[in-house]
């Protein structure tokens, strides 16, 4: 690579929020605070140059941090090395769009970047206001984490002030997509995320797929799905954690369908596939077929079936209890089955909660409600006191006609992203970097 060189179109289309554990993050920053004399003179050096702005070698082993914070694990040397071409890729992203939105004076107010704490610490159960004070309370600097959350604001002003203006969805549109929802009624749907890794130029080939290759080794040793596509997916769900909902036929790249058709739900696939755009590493969350209306006005009746572990009980006890809970998975078929292999294993009987709308469970039982078969049991779901199981004993799916705002929303989100993704390529395109 020659020293100063046009910045090659590859990298995360958005900067994304991070999914942290907060003891994790406080004993892994902590772990990383001290340094020697040489090694914080290497911290000095410079990493990278874009557009005549520099990026430091502190500055990457800060994001470095916080990328193995948030994907979950164990920080050492091999690790940060395989990590370091990925976060930096991400870091000259974030440069770039700083530059676009200092272009276009776009600020960020204080109380905009106290709501982006604010989120952070509620995704994570922190308490209010006690994410800084913990860090801090560390000797740690929260100046990586507070210039990601003030980089995802800037870019998301950017988009609404070049992108927004110019999206148009028509009513000529929604009745197409509304006519193909129709058609799709009855077929099956999957539930999709993504880690996507462009190769906009031949010469980024062979460097891409052994990233996602290594991104599919980090996976396999423990790293998060969402939270490894928050930090190095560059498709446009990047900051949803890849995921691209409800999919049908025909929506994504046929070599990307003939993957997922290959994919139990929550399995991840194996090799990166390529596509037209770049290398995908793609997880099936879900099933489904295609109703009509909105999912979470289907109207379910479920019963739910306690097994209770004392607080006190031995590790024996406990395997006993869930030894008990795998017989009934394995054994029961319907609501009627359950009631009877309830009374002969001699456990609580199951709790029948009732009819209602799916949309108005507690999150935690709306994915159950909405696509567990019909009369089998859902895998445990852990509470405070034990494990429960749930079975969907009826569901009767919504029928009507599409809510057409709503679809009028999704055309234009879909639009929007796409812009964003286009000019962000064409902002790499722009740029010059130098590499250290």
């Amino acid at each position: 690579m020659s020293p100063r060189t046009r910045f090659p179109r590859t990298g995360r289309q958005m900067p994304a929020r991070l999914s942290l554990l907060a003891a994790a993050l406080i004993v892994l920053l902590a772990a990383a605070s001290w340094l020697g004399p040489v090694a914080a003179q290497n911290l000095q050096r410079i990493a990278a140059i874009v557009n005549d702005e520099v990026i430091s070698a502190q500055d990457l082993e800060l994001k470095i941090d916080i990328a193995v914070i948030s994907t979950g694990q164990q920080s050492n040397p091999e690790l940060r090395r395989r990590l370091r071409d990925q976060v930096l890729r991400s870091l000259i992203d974030e440069r770039l769009q700083q530059q676009e939105a200092a272009r276009l004076k776009i600020t960020v107010e204080p109380e905009e970047l106290d709501r982006g704490f604010r989120s952070l610490e509620q995704q994570n159960n922190i308490p209010e206001g006690r994410l800084e004070e913990a860090l801090r309370s560390q000797g740690m600097s929260i100046n990586a984490l507070t210039q990601q959350i003030r980089t995802e604001i800037l870019w998301s002003k950017v988009v609404r002030r070049r992108i927004l203006p110019s999206v148009t969805v028509t009513d000529e549109d929604v009745n197409i997509a509304i006519e193909q929802m129709k058609r799709d009624v009855g077929s099956t749907e999957t539930l999709v995320a993504e880690i996507l890794l462009l190769v906009d130029t031949p010469d980024r080939e062979e460097e891409t797929r052994r990233n996602a290759l290594r991104i599919i080794e980090q996976l396999q040793s423990g790293g998060t799905f969402s939270a490894m596509a928050r930090q190095f997916s560059q498709g446009t769900a990047a900051a949803q954690a890849g995921d691209l909902g409800w999919v049908r036929a025909g929506t994504l790249a046929p070599e990307v369908e003939r993957a997922i058709e290959a994919l139990a739900p929550m399995q991840i696939t194996t090799e990166p596939v390529r596509s037209s755009a770049g290398y995908h590493i793609v997880l099936v969350r879900d099933r489904r077929k295609v109703t009509l209306g909105k999912p979470e006005d289907a109207v379910v009746s479920m019963r739910q079936l306690q097994f209770t572990v004392p607080k006190n009980a031995s590790r024996a006890e406990a395997d006993s209890v869930i030894s008990i809970a795998r017989a009934v998975y394995d054994s029961v078929n319907g609501c009627d089955d359950l009631e009877r292999a309830a009374k002969e294993l001699d456990i609580k009987v199951p709790t029948d909660l009732g009819k209602g709308k799916v949309g108005g469970l507690p999150p935690a039982l709306r994915r159950i409600a909405a696509s567990q078969p019909i009369g089998k049991l859902s895998t445990p779901v852990p509470f405070e006191e034990g494990i429960r199981m749930y079975m969907v004993c009826d569901r009767q799916e919504p029928t009507g006609e599409p809510d057409r705002e709503q679809v009028r929303n999704q055309l234009a989100n879909a639009r929007i992203e796409q812009g964003a993704r286009r000019l962000l390529r064409d902002l790499r395109r722009d740029a010059v970097v130098e590499y250290r």
